[in-house]
């Protein structure tokens, strides 16, 4: 298997700068040697043209690849194209200028070797001459100037590139290592918040700072973070919801059934032979299984509104008219209670579109947890607001429900008065169904409630667009 050796986003980063300031650097360097050597090219072009002025030319620089990385060779000495002036004989004068320091001084002693000659002078101390000097020189007039001394030598030029070099490197690596750490720093955090999200910590959220792409990144997966925390928060509250509605289902159910079971039992074993005694158990037979029909019925329903598949036959209601029948329906058990209904104000009529059947179910509903939980002594009132929604209240002024209770009084088989059995109350679904029915027509439910002053119930309903 080839081996492909693995390097991070900063490395690859850091060796991309200092690749880039490298070869900028390398063409630089090449294109001003290039430059170099073709002036000194041209320049030597120039000085052969004028051997009288320079006897000495440059030689001929060489254009390889040597020379343009590392400059011109040792061989050129002068870098700005001028050779190197011939070398002086302290010593050695014209001959005006010997007369002229020798007035009035004898001469030396005559060397023994050469008979009483002057010495010969050594070839070191015969100084070059140019081959044809000016006619100024040998006029006598002033010489021409001096040329400028050679800049220093090639090593110097070397030691200059190599300086240029490291220089260049070291700012790339300072380069690469900020710049690297510049992007690579909001990757590791994307890839270390990835890694956490992807562990199911949903409540972790990326650190958010500047306002580039890896910003919005980050933004973006705190969002989905968020979301799925949220998503996921719900689907266990409805677990937990459901898990507590199935266990208050058999709740419900366990009382009527075993009510059922043990007076089936005493009519089968002949223990209710007495007419009195029968009696009393078919009676309780019979209110037990309309009660389990009624539970079993509030479940369909409450299945139905959950899934959005319970029928509605919408229809143009009075809901004046309606609540007043509703209304009249439990005078009997409201007397039996001590309970006061006013009647509903007459008006002109509240027409809504809805179904009739339903929205009376949402009335009586509401009507019998006014009367069960009232108390003796309260007065229950409808009242109806026109509008747009259209508003009904069902207020009473009796002992009220405690602020505790109001979050959970939607909630299936939720008692405020735990001390009732199941057998004692309804299924405990009234106000749940309630709801569901009023939102099934586009509505909205809300209860006010406040201990000692009675509780409030208000619906509001969309009315009929003219």
């Amino acid at each position: 298997m080839r081996f492909v050796p693995k390097a991070n986003v900063r490395v690859q980063l850091t060796l991309t700068i200092l690749l880039v300031i490298l070869l900028s650097w390398l063409c630089s360097t090449v294109m001003s040697n290039y430059l170099i050597l073709q002036g000194m090219h041209n320049l030597r072009q120039s000085m052969l043209l004028h051997p009288e002025l320079y006897p000495r030319p440059l030689p001929e620089p060489n254009i390889g690849l040597r020379e343009l990385l590392l400059g011109p060779t040792e061989r050129v000495t002068d870098l700005f194209g001028f050779a190197q002036p011939p070398r002086q004989n302290p010593r050695a004068e014209t001959p005006e200028r010997v007369g002229e320091d020798n007035e009035g001084v004898p001469p030396g002693p005559p060397d023994n070797n050469s008979g009483g000659m002057s010495p010969s002078p050594r070839e070191d101390d015969i100084a070059p001459q140019p081959p044809n000097p000016p006619d100024n020189i040998a006029s006598g007039m002033a010489p021409l100037p001096r040329r400028p001394a050679p800049p220093p030598r090639m090593e110097l030029y070397r030691i200059i590139i190599l300086a240029r070099a490291f220089v260049a490197l070291l700012f790339a690596l300072l380069a690469g290592a900020w710049l690297s750490r510049k992007f690579t720093r909001p990757l590791s955090e994307l890839s270390h918040g990835a890694q956490v999200l992807q562990s199911g910590n949903f409540d972790y959220r990326l650190p958010v700072h500047g306002g580039d792409e890896f910003t919005q990144v980050s933004l973006a997966m705190n969002g989905m973070a968020e979301r799925v925390a949220g998503q996921i928060g719900h689907l266990e509250e409805e677990a937990r919801r459901r898990q507590q509605f199935l266990a208050d289902v058999a709740h419900e159910l366990r009382s009527p059934v075993t009510t059922m079971r043990t007076m089936a039992g005493a009519l089968e074993e002949g223990l209710a032979e007495d007419p009195e005694r029968h009696t009393r158990a078919i009676t309780a037979l019979v209110r037990t299984s309309d009660r389990l029909q009624h539970l079993v019925t509030d479940l369909l329903e409450l299945a139905k509104l959950d899934l959005h598949e319970l029928p509605m036959h919408r229809q143009p209601v009075d809901i004046r008219e309606l609540a007043g029948a509703c209304l009249q329906a439990h005078v009997p058990a409201a007397a039996q209670a001590g309970i006061v209904l006013q009647p509903v104000a007459p008006g002109a009529p509240l027409m809504l579109e809805a179904d009739p059947d339903r929205l009376a179910q949402v009335l009586d509903n509401l009507l019998e947890n006014a009367i069960n939980y009232a108390g003796s002594g309260a007065q229950v009132t409808i009242t109806l607001d026109d509008g747009d929604p259209v508003r009904l209240m069902v207020a009473d002024t009796g002992q009220g429900i405690p602020a505790r209770h109001l979050p959970y009084l939607f909630d299936a088989f939720y008692r405020v008065d735990s001390s009732r059995t199941p057998g004692q109350s309804p299924s405990g679904l009234g106000l749940r169904i309630t709801r569901g029915l009023v939102e099934a027509h586009g509505g909205t439910l809300t209860l006010d409630s406040e201990v000692g002053k009675g509780t409030r119930v208000t619906v509001s309903l969309p009315g009929i667009s003219t």
